[in-house]
């Protein structure tokens, strides 16, 4: 028994089993030709014509097995049973059973796998935001007192420009008088 699983360009992806008296070059070949006459199972006596009967014959092939469905492709050959003789229809209809399941099998491992990889990259893209969400915070935290050192340096640097250019008025009595019951100063910088 040998298997082998294809990928979509019709290239062979993985192999199982005994693979040594079928190269892959004969079971690309097999596959291909299968798919195009759109045949499921093949046998020795129902062989769709004589390449594929001697194919059978040089690697005593019983039995060939091809499934297809929207995730995975492949390809089973079955050796002659016991006495060398070929499958009777029960072990035929076993073989595919056996390889329904096995399609099924195979698509459900692909959909954990894709499952698998969607939550990794959800985790990633999760940790990506938590590590956003904190530079943007520490920057925040970091820009307040930064924009208070800012304003307060302008402030000091303006005040201290201005004071040398600063000039006091003397007021008026009436104004003195104004200002002392407000208990504002007397000489008010001109800017």
């Amino acid at each position: 028994m040998a298997s082998w699983l294809f990928n979509d360009a019709g290239e062979i992806d993985s192999r199982w089993g005994d693979t040594d008296y079928w190269p892959e070059e004969r079971a690309v070949w097999l596959y291909g030709h299968m798919r195009s006459a759109d045949l499921v199972t093949c046998s020795r006596r129902q062989a769709p014509d004589r390449q594929v009967m001697r194919c059978f014959q040089e690697t005593a092939a019983a039995l060939a097995v091809i499934k297809a469905t929207a995730k995975v492709a492949g390809l089973l050959i079955v050796g002659r049973g016991r006495h060398n003789r070929d499958l009777g229809e029960e072990e035929t209809n076993a073989v595919l059973l056996l390889v329904e399941q096995l399609a099924i099998t195979a698509d459900n491992s692909i959909l954990q796998a894709e499952r698998r990889e969607a939550e990794r990259c959800a985790l990633h893209n999760e940790k990506l935001s938590a590590l956003g969400l904190l530079a943007s915070s520490i920057a925040h935290e970091v820009k307040n007192p930064l924009s208070a050192i800012k304003t307060i340096a302008t402030v000091l640097a303006g005040s201290t420009a201005s004071a040398a250019s600063t000039k006091c008025f003397t007021l008026s009595p009436d104004a003195r008088i104004f200002f002392r019951r407000s208990g504002a100063s007397r000489s008010i910088p001109v800017l």
